[in-house]
């Protein structure tokens, strides 16, 4: 990950720090939905836009990476417009939501625009989607969103957010995570 000042410890680091305890906060946030149990022909899980591992060993953690609440609005309205934008295929505003390694890692809007299309259809055609609660995880800010598709199957996207220099926060990367349960 790109090294950059940042005053707030609550802010996306390596991957394999939170992903663990991501899969059993999305259980225990959705009344134990086995998240970590695969769905017959569902990869475990499915990793969008996340930069590679920084050397840099994460801070301690600290009362200052709790989220405040218009932290949590703000994070959810950031998804909420990624997401919009990705469904009117508005690859400019959705790319410009996401994090300065996102955007590094994808050069381009539309190459953004087309992996996620391509590669994760539950983010923009479902029945419904709701966003859980939000959760600081060592020093990671975690937003999972709900998501029912069409067909009735749930997934969990796990939506890892950073927070800009400038107190913005953006989406720095996104794991599917398939569930046992099924909507009725």
């Amino acid at each position: 990950m790109h090294n950059h000042h940042d005053s707030h410890p609550a802010r996306q680091r390596a991957l394999p720090v939170w992903v663990g305890g991501l899969v059993l906060l999305a259980a225990v946030a959705c009344g134990g939905l086995g998240a970590a149990r695969a769905s017959p022909g569902v990869p475990p899980s499915t990793r969008l836009a996340t930069p590679s591992q920084s050397s840099k060993p994460a801070p301690s953690p600290s009362p200052q990476s709790l989220l405040s609440r218009a932290d949590r609005n703000a994070i959810r309205t950031v998804i909420t417009s990624q997401l919009k934008a990705l469904v009117a295929e508005d690859d400019s505003a959705a790319f410009a939501m996401s994090a300065p390694d996102v955007r590094r890692q994808f050069g381009t809007a539309e190459a953004f625009g087309e992996m996620v299309r391509e590669g994760y259809p539950a983010l923009l055609k479902n029945q419904s989607t709701a966003f859980l609660e939000a959760s600081v995880v060592g020093d990671d800010v975690i937003q999972p969103l709900r998501i029912v598709n069409r067909d009735g199957s749930v997934v969990i996207a796990l939506f890892s957010m950073e927070r800009q220099a400038n107190g913005d926060w953006r989406v720095y990367g996104c794991e599917l995570t398939p569930s046992d349960l099924r909507a009725v």
